[in-house]
């Protein structure tokens, strides 16, 4: 995903958000970045939408990890409440979602 400078919007054929409600700073290589525990599978109505592929489930007590596959943009691995994962498969599509807000721009470089 490429991220254009503070100020301007997201440019990415998967994904496209305005970087202004992000936090954080962004170098000449940002990335945006949205920590796992942050994704969810019910995305509420201002949630930015990214539709994924499940890979990979692994559950780990108080949490499940998620790998999901999303073209344009790649792995997404997601943290999930056990009971809203207890049906998430490999191979199965869904609807992740996140706010605006939770995510920040970084320096890949």
């Amino acid at each position: 995903m490429t991220v254009s400078p503070p100020g301007g919007p997201t440019v990415s054929s998967a994904l496209e958000i305005d970087v202004r409600s992000c936090g954080g700073g962004a170098g000449p290589r940002p990335r945006l970045v949205v920590r796992s525990g942050q994704l969810r599978l019910a995305p509420g109505s201002d949630d930015v939408i990214m539709p994924a592929e499940g890979m990979d489930v692994v559950h780990l007590g108080d949490t499940t990890q998620v790998k999901y596959w999303m073209p344009g943009v790649g792995e997404i691995i997601a943290r999930i409440d056990p009971l809203q994962a207890q049906d998430v498969e490999p191979g199965q599509r869904v609807r992740l979602g996140f706010v605006p807000g939770d995510a920040i721009l970084v320096d890949e470089g």
